[in-house]
């Protein structure tokens, strides 16, 4: 376990390839910490995609891959330029942050 997000991503990652699964497809990792997690909790009705009256903590990366799904599964720490929780910026590039 880590306290990570990005690193359990990551390892869920090897251990499905490494178990020969091949079925967390990176579209389907980010659901599995997003909507699905809230469904799972029975919360999705105020949290799990970025939708108007849903509350939503952010997070920005940077990456060179040109498919959003993939840039998140391979994102690491060092990757988040900007996080944003209940409307605050508490890490982030100034550049991003107005």
């Amino acid at each position: 376990g880590s306290v990570n997000l990005l690193e359990e991503v990551a390892y869920a990652q090897i251990v499905d390839g490494q178990a020969g699964w091949g079925v967390l497809t990176p579209k389907r990792l980010l659901e599995m910490v997003t909507i699905n997690a809230a469904k799972a909790l029975a919360v999705d009705a105020y949290v799990g995609t970025i939708e108007v009256g849903k509350k939503a903590d952010l997070m920005v990366i940077t990456s060179e891959l040109a498919d959003p799904y993939e840039a998140f599964a391979a994102a690491r720490p060092e990757d988040v330029i900007l996080t944003m929780v209940g409307g605050v910026v508490p890490h982030g590039d100034p550049k991003l942050v107005a």
